[in-house]
């Protein structure tokens, strides 16, 4: 009774830093069993050695894209890889993205969850683009697709696209002050996104007001969702994440306050609306009395609304920016690209008179073939998702003769695709004429795999439409108004195209040029 009493008092008094000790050594103890439950070997697709606890989480570096693509220049396509506890594969081929997106589709139509969508948003499965498919899923993507972006619908809203174009075309020439100074075609091009979404979204003019507040909170989502959390990789540490749940919290907050200004401004409004913001409000579960004003089918609720929000302005104008700030870049760094632009549009539209006033819409568009080779050569070399939105198996399945268990996540690399010499001839260089020869049947609409800005199958962008006329019209009408120079000392082959880590293909350095108005403008 005495010694057990004694190891009893033995134990209480033990120093703490003994018991932080202990605690620390279970902790490793339970990661390394629980990491090393790999999968057969021999089944599973080859990988670099993976460390104790972390797995490869080391070797995905600022730019993963591109270090997976380094890893199946020595593995081969297809890539197992371990995420902390997470079982991954990466696959960077034509022929696995279609048996992926195509093949096994349905088996890869959910996506991972991930605890920004409880921190950041407003839950698991609460929006679209992070939502695994479910009945909730399904209506939401339902409700955009008829609210926005139907070509009926499309063509409706031309009219704002057009108004936007002319105003950034406004103001370039009173940025660049007659010429004489550059113009950072990224914010240009950002700032011009916001309107048109913004305006897409909420027709009334107080959208600009709430256009730049949005979009500089969206940066800062992006940035904290390009980052998985501990909970995500290492549940074991997740403890250890306070101070980014924290973070991530408050920004949940600025953001729904943000969109609660909105909402609140339209609900107050007794004017009428035919926008998308308009469409959502009546589908609204009207919490005061606990009714629905359409069937179960078609009612959302007020933190759905706030989601498709979000999903709007997020995918609308990341992927418009981008691209337009990449398009630019190209065609600066390949004078003769710019050139045979300048040349399509003159001989379309004429160089003189009234002619020059024209903005470029988008019955225009199909008259200019090589414009729309440069957007697809610059979506092959830079697309705005370097690789798509994760999915997750919900089935074992075989993939090249491997096994996948279930609940392994799939990264697609059309990165490394759009560059595979196997797959393009001369794939480091932009060559927008090889969509007028080789590549004549490629398109952006997910039927080829081996240009897939936009993803395939059921998940494929909802914006697809939407995002191509921005970009084609935008760029039709940028050059057909402006010669573009480089500001003194910048040659074409020193302009800088490094990309900057982040879940977006962003450039490193923005991206400065000299507009000069042609002729009237």
């Amino acid at each position: 009774m005495g010694g057990g009493m004694m190891s009893v008092f033995q134990v209480q008094e033990s120093p703490p830093w003994l018991l932080l000790i202990c605690g620390f050594l279970s902790i490793v103890a339970l990661l390394l069993i629980t990491t090393n439950r790999s999968p057969n070997r021999n089944a599973f697709p080859p990988g670099p050695f993976a460390w104790p606890v972390i797995g490869h989480l080391h070797l995905l570096t600022e730019l993963p894209h591109q270090a997976l693509r380094d890893m199946a220049q020595k593995y081969g396509p297809i890539v197992g890889l371990r995420l902390g506890q997470q079982l991954a594969v990466a696959i960077s081929s034509p022929e696995l993205a279609k048996e992926v997106l195509h093949t096994h589709d349905k088996i890869f139509a959910n996506r991972p969850p991930a605890e920004f969508n409880e921190l950041l948003l407003y839950g698991q499965n609460s929006d679209i683009i992070f939502s695994a498919q479910c009945p909730q899923w399904r209506k939401q993507r339902k409700i955009c697709t008829v609210g926005l972006f139907t070509t009926k619908r499309l063509q409706e809203l031309e009219y704002v696209r057009q108004q936007e174009v002319a105003r950034l075309l406004q103001r370039l020439q009173e940025e660049s002050a007659g010429a004489r100074q550059a113009v950072d075609i990224g914010h240009c091009m950002g700032e011009m996104s916001s309107h048109v979404i913004m305006r897409l979204l909420q027709s009334e003019g107080s959208a600009h007001a709430g256009a730049e507040s949005l979009h500089k909170l969206v940066k800062e989502l992006e940035h904290e969702v390009s980052i998985p959390t501990l909970r995500d990789l290492i549940p074991t540490l997740s403890l250890l994440d306070f101070a980014r749940k924290r973070r991530m919290r408050r920004l949940h907050d600025r953001i729904h306050a943000a969109l609660a200004e909105v909402l609140g401004h339209r609900k107050q409004s007794n004017s009428s609306y035919d926008d998308l913001l308009q469409s959502l409000l009546t589908k609204e579960v009207d919490n005061a009395n606990g009714t629905m004003k359409n069937s179960i089918q078609d009612t959302l609720t007020p933190n759905e609304i706030n989601c498709i929000l979000l999903d709007m302005i997020a995918a609308g104008i990341h992927t418009t920016t981008l691209t337009l700030e990449w398009t630019m870049a190209e065609l600066l760094r390949n004078p003769h690209c710019l050139d045979r632009l300048h040349r399509e549009v003159d001989a379309a539209f004429g160089t003189t008179g009234e002619k020059m006033q024209k903005i470029i819409s988008d019955a225009d568009i199909p008259k200019l073939s090589y414009l729309k080779c440069v957007v697809k050569e610059v979506a092959r070399l830079h697309p705005v998702l370097p690789m798509l939105v994760p999915r997750i198996s919900t089935a074992e399945c075989k993939i090249k003769g491997y096994t996948i268990p279930a609940r392994t996540m799939m990264f697609v690399n059309v990165w490394a695709i759009g560059r595979d010499e196997q797959v393009w001839s001369k794939a480091g260089e932009f060559r927008p004429e090889r969509f007028e020869e080789e590549a004549q049947e490629v398109d952006l609409r997910g039927q080829h795999y081996e240009l897939l800005p936009f993803g395939s199958g059921r998940r494929i962008c909802l914006g697809l439409p939407l995002a191509l006329s921005i970009v084609e019209v935008t760029l039709a009408n940028l050059v057909y108004r402006f010669d573009w120079q480089l500001p003194p000392g910048v040659t074409p082959s020193s302009v800088d195209m490094l990309e900057k880590g982040g879940i977006s293909n962003n450039k490193a350095t923005p991206t400065l040029a000299i507009p000069k108005p042609r002729n009237l403008m």
